[in-house]
């Protein structure tokens, strides 16, 4: 199954209808970061579609993640080590980087965090939120 065909229906309708392009690299960027939960870079994926796509650059990746980020398909992540991050899982969820190891991890909850009255805020639209510290591996 290639990527266009694995690449959500009401998605493709809202870009076409938009009349944003849908370029193969574009569809195969969104599809990989959809299918993986390590939060590469622009750099990794590049290196995880080359052999995929031969002819793909890695300014053609920098521009495509930064145009799936802007149209909030993807998520971006600032890691410790100071490059960006990239999620296919645009959801409201929280991350959590270990300032040891620089991992990446999602954390799941139904719960907003409480950093504010809830009566001081009419609508929450999205939640933003990285959490700092040590995974349970570099605790040890």
């Amino acid at each position: 199954m290639t990527a266009k065909q694995r690449l959500d229906l009401p998605l493709k309708l809202t870009l076409n209808e938009s009349g944003k392009r849908l370029t193969q690299q574009r569809l195969e960027i969104l599809d990989y970061l959809r299918g993986v939960t390590t939060h590469p870079t622009s750099e990794m994926i590049y290196t995880a579609l080359k052999k995929k796509l031969p002819y793909l650059s890695l300014a053609t990746v920098y521009r495509n993640v930064n145009y799936l980020a802007s149209e909030k398909m993807i998520l971006e992540i600032k890691g410790e080590d100071g490059k960006m991050h990239f999620d296919g899982n645009n959801l409201a969820h929280i991350h959590f980087i270990c300032k040891q190891c620089q991992k990446i991890y999602d954390i799941w909850t139904k719960k907003a965090p409480q950093f504010a009255k809830i009566d001081e805020v009419a609508q929450i639209d999205r939640i933003d939120c990285t959490i700092y510290g040590l995974c349970k591996k570099c605790k040890k």
